[in-house]
């Protein structure tokens, strides 16, 4: 009895070539997916804002300059007297105080850390402290306007009943006034930009 072979040679060659050619379509793809993405810029006051990461992000003097919560033109509407910017680019250390028992302590928190890690890029020396007494956190010192002095300067971050967030200073102490959570990183993020001498 005689077994007749099929003859698969034609297979063999296209199973291969089918493989290699859907991996090479796909890297075309992935290509030209990742190059026609178009740079989300923006132009503030001479500076350039690229997008990175959930954050606009511009230098200054070699030094990163983060925005978080909205665009940078947007944020520059809130208003800040320019002698806080000095007052902050003059300091090499600053207080910064925030309540623990406010809603959403998370934004607070992040622009705490936010805000410290700008000024530690700038060679600035940053204490961190609660405003609040009695928070089960000891280990941090309680800080507020009392401890301002034109040496070392505080940032208080602070709620306020006032239907809008605002920027203040009083002496030597700066304060930060949400009338909600979420305006911490608005409020961190001018503050950076005045302190950058952006706007």
């Amino acid at each position: 009895m005689e077994i007749k072979r099929r003859d698969s040679g034609g297979k063999k060659f296209w199973i291969p070539f089918a493989v290699v050619l859907m991996i090479v379509v796909g890297l075309i793809v992935v290509i030209f997916v990742n190059f026609s993405r178009e740079r989300q810029i923006l132009r503030l006051d001479g500076h350039v804002f690229e997008q990175k990461n959930g954050y606009w992000v511009t230098e200054v003097n070699n030094i990163p300059v983060k925005i978080l919560s909205r665009e940078p033109y947007e944020i520059a509407k809130i208003p800040v007297e320019d002698s806080i910017g000095e007052k902050l680019r003059a300091s090499r250390m600053l207080y910064i105080a925030f309540p623990m028992k406010v809603p959403n302590p998370e934004f607070v928190s992040a622009a705490v850390y936010e805000l410290a890690e700008f000024l530690n890029n700038r060679r600035v020396y940053t204490t961190n402290g609660i405003a609040d007494n009695n928070t089960g956190l000891e280990f941090l010192p309680i800080l507020g306007c009392r401890d301002a002095s034109p040496e070392v300067p505080v940032i208080l971050f602070a709620s306020t009943n006032e239907t809008s967030s605002r920027i203040v200073m009083e002496g030597d102490c700066i304060r930060l006034e949400a009338a909600r959570p979420v305006d911490f990183i608005a409020l961190k993020d001018r503050l950076i930009l005045k302190i950058a001498g952006i706007v």
